[in-house]
Order: structure tokens, then C-alpha cells, then sequence
């Protein structure tokens, strides 16, 4: 299995409780801080390498069509999941940047563009709601892909 690097966490603060007694800190999960050489964009793009490399999908991060980000109109997929027969885009989304009504037909459109790539499946959207956990982006990615 591949190991991503990760960052080095400080000791979660102790949570005091009632009457001054102190909680055990939280479980830390060990993210990666790159993927594939590239800086990791948020927990939950960290979450889905991890799943992906756990369900035993292959996948190139930050794939860029039709210029990028670098050029207007360009698109950067997430994930471009090497599914068999057609490639499968994942795009996580986040509830605070991808509900902004501008935003929302930004997406539609580029979705749509994505539906128009010979070698692409229908691409997913993965919302941030959806990869709380490690677990959980596991148990979605097995529902949504399958295992590779």
C-alpha cells in the first residue's frame, strides 16, 4: 500500500468538561499533505486518495482540461478515477464554495463540458458532507465506484 506523506500534528488540547474535568483529545486522523507531488487542496481531497488507495483505484489528482485553472473556461478535476473502459472524474465539492448561486452554474457548466470528453464517463460530484471520515469516504467511494 502507498503512504502519502503527512504532517506532523501537534497534541490535540484537552477538552475540559463539567466541573473542571479534563476529555481525552480527539483521535487525529494522519492525512496526507501531498498527493501525486502536489500540495493536498482540502481533509476531504486528502480522505478520497486515501479511499481510492484503499478500494484499489488508480487515479491521476488535479487533472486539467481544457487549459486549467490557468485559463478561462479551463476545468481541474480532482480525481480522474482509471476506471475500466472510460475514466471517471471525481469532483469534491464543498458546500461553502459550490452553493453560491455564480458558482453553481460555473459547475453545471463545466460538468457539462466534462459529458462532452469521449474517453470520460458521467462525472460525480463527492459533496465535503459526505467525507467526514475516513471511513465514510471509503463506504461512499465502494458505493459510487465499486472496487478497482
Amino acid at each position: 500500500m502507498f503512504l502519502f506523506p503527512t504532517k506532523k500534528e501537534k497534541p490535540a488540547k484537552q477538552e475540559e468538561g463539567p466541573l473542571g474535568v479534563t476529555a481525552a483529545p480527539k483521535e487525529q486522523e494522519q492525512l496526507p499533505t501531498v498527493i501525486q507531488g502536489r500540495p493536498v487542496g482540502s481533509k476531504e481531497e486528502a480522505r478520497v486518495a486515501i479511499g481510492l488507495e484503499v478500494v484499489g483505484w488508480r487515479y491521476i489528482y488535479q487533472k486539467a482540461y481544457y487549459g486549467g485553472s490557468g485559463t478561462p473556461g479551463g476545468i481541474v478535476v480532482d480525481f480522474l478515477v482509471l476506471t475500466p473502459g472510460l475514466m471517471t472524474p471525481l469532483l469534491v465539492q464543498s458546500r461553502y464554495w459550490h452553493t453560491i448561486r455564480s458558482r453553481e452554474s460555473k459547475d453545471f457548466y463545466q460538468i457539462s463540458r466534462l459529458s462532452k470528453i469521449p474517453n470520460l464517463a458521467q462525472p460525480i460530484e463527492i459533496w465535503d458532507y459526505e467525507l467526514q471520515t475516513i471511513q465514510a469516504t471509503i463506504s461512499l467511494l465502494r458505493q459510487r465506484l465499486g472496487s478497482g
